[in-house]
């Protein structure tokens, strides 16, 4: 998803070999309706306790997931059970994206 740390979505602290491990997030998109700012909230939430699974970062470093929207929609299917989210949301973020 990124080849250097300037991307809006930049994962590549989950590669490195230091105990501390972020995600970091620079550019939110700008939001002009209630069901834009649901999908992101979705997206962000459903990320989050996709990285909260005990072998998240495992996964990760294993190169479990391509970096591809295709490999994070894959990754945030670990979280979507947990969360109880709406996939109608998700659906939304990922629509017309591969």
């Amino acid at each position: 998803m990124q080849t250097d740390r300037y991307y809006a979505w930049n994962f590549a602290n989950l590669l490195g070999i230091g105990t501390e491990v972020t995600v970091e997030w620079r550019q939110p998109p700008g939001i002009t309706t209630a069901e834009e700012c649901l999908m992101w909230t979705e997206l962000a939430v459903t990320f989050v306790h996709a990285a909260l699974q005990p072998d998240s970062i495992s996964a990760i470093r294993s190169l479990a997931y391509d970096d591809t929207v295709t490999g994070l929609q894959e990754f945030l299917l670990r979280g979507e059970q947990v969360s109880g989210g709406s996939r109608q949301y998700l659906n939304m973020a990922f629509d017309g994206q591969r």
